[in-house]
């Protein structure tokens, strides 16, 4: 099984210059630079390019390449070669860049101009890439404040003053430089800390093999933007033409779809668990697995905000299944003579969600040298499967949730549309690889939910 380290984003950028940071203004703005090449100081919330500052070498970059400013008709513009009057200060976390005389000052409205004085206006924080993605999260997605206990929707955090505020508490940027979805433990007041956790949702997909598997992945994705009402961050890991996939998720704005290369069927359902090799996908919580074929029916709100919090993987369980346990590892549960509990999960494998990556790494290692042991041994066998091999991994490691995920799932969802509860996500399992009538089921699914 062979998976490259490169992947494929559009939005946000993480691919930074090692050893640098954004600039912050006091207004909670980001210095970045326009299409014609001049500085401005937009939201933390806007897509555009940053202008960046190189810690080890103590100048200004754009895309990686060293810059300096000048001004023109009254604003400032980067350009590619030395300019021996930009001068720049540096006071711990902060900068100040001059010309001249004249000190760079930030305006409330984001227009950036000269003035003599030397004050907050003319200071930029130095916000390090991963404390910028953790604030951005913060402001855009919602947030958990341990001390308080609640949630905060997204529009409930303010950046201002080089402080982040929300509720009755307020933290300073200076102090807490190293905030991060690694570290999340701020100080505020004088010795008082809190642990906030940031929503910054993913959602996972496997697509390999056939194009038509790229239409149905298509299908869902669009239903999950429409209704779950959720932020989601989509990865796609795919053996397909690169081109193509981008070209047709186009309508997905946040993305990252990662090329992955498979020798047989069965390691195409393995890669759902091979998401914990990619360290750029760390800063993702909560994550939610879905095989293709899911429609999603309702608000997924309330889910993430429950995963988020859940030290435990949270899975879907089938009901009915009794006396089927070879779907669900049976096999390995008979064999094993120190497993006391011998009664099946009966999870379903198509959907599962966790809180971030680095929460789920043992059990997914462990999971796919289960699965490569089996197919060692039967080769391509139901019992070989990945839902039996992750079903015991879960029974031996013991950190899973049946119960949350499954109040959010339909499984085998059928043609009468009228019977099926809007949980969330309407799951059209059964038949590994089938096309056509899933897609055709799918498809008569979302224009009911278009019309009811």
């Amino acid at each position: 099984m062979t998976l490259p380290t490169r992947s494929d984003m559009m939005f946000p950028a993480d691919d930074m210059p090692s050893g640098t940071c954004l600039l912050m203004d006091f207004h909670g703005h980001i210095l970045s630079v326009s299409m014609d090449g001049h500085v401005q100081a937009t939201s933390i919330l806007s897509h555009s390019t940053p202008l960046l500052f190189d810690l080890r070498h103590s100048c200004l970059k754009f895309q990686a390449e060293k810059v300096c400013l000048y001004t023109k008709e009254d604003r400032i513009f980067i350009a590619p070669r030395d300019m021996s009057c930009l001068q720049i200060q540096q006071e711990g976390r902060f900068i100040f860049l001059s010309n001249g005389p004249t000190y760079i000052s930030s305006n409330p409205d984001g227009r950036m101009d000269l003035k003599n004085n030397r004050e907050n206006w003319e200071k930029f924080f130095l916000l390090p890439y991963d404390g910028f993605v953790f604030l951005r999260c913060m402001m855009e997605n919602g947030f958990h404040s341990g001390s308080l206990g609640q949630f905060f929707n997204a529009g409930k955090c303010i950046v201002k003053k080089f402080h982040v505020r929300y509720a009755d508490i307020s933290f300073s940027l200076e102090q807490n430089s190293h905030i991060s979805f690694r570290d999340s433990t701020i100080s505020y007041g004088n010795i008082s800390i809190d642990q906030i956790t940031v929503l910054n949702p993913a959602i996972y997909f496997c697509v390999f093999g056939k194009r038509e598997f790229l239409d149905m992945f298509i299908l869902c994705a669009r239903s999950i933007m429409k209704r779950s009402n959720v932020n989601f961050t989509f990865i796609i890991i795919t053996d397909l033409d690169i081109d193509d996939v981008m070209e047709a998720t186009a309508f997905i704005i946040k993305k990252k779809i990662i090329p992955a290369h498979f020798l047989s069927k069965m390691e195409y359902l393995y890669a759902r668990f091979t998401i914990t090799r990619f360290d750029k996908l760390s800063s993702y919580q909560p994550v939610i697995y879905s095989d293709i074929d899911v429609i999603c029916n309702a608000s997924l709100k309330s889910l993430v905000e429950t995963a988020l919090l859940n030290e435990n993987i949270l899975v879907n369980t089938e009901q009915g299944k009794e006396g089927q346990d070879i779907w669900f590892g049976g096999e390995f549960i008979s064999t094993d003579p120190y497993l006391e509990d011998r009664q099946a999960l009966s999870v379903n494998s198509g959907l599962f969600c966790f809180n971030n990556i680095r929460s789920v790494i043992p059990l997914f290692q462990t999971t796919l040298r289960i699965c490569h042991a089996a197919y060692t041994k039967w080769g391509h066998d139901l019992k070989a499967y990945d839902q039996p091999c992750f079903n015991y991994a879960l029974k031996k490691m013991r950190r899973f949730d049946l119960t949350s995920l499954s109040a959010y799932v339909v499984n085998f969802s059928d043609g009468n549309f009228d019977a099926m509860e809007a949980r969330g996500l309407a799951h059209f399992c059964g038949g590994v690889g089938v096309f056509s009538s899933k897609y055709k089921l799918m498809s008569e699914y979302a224009k009911y939910l278009e019309i009811s």
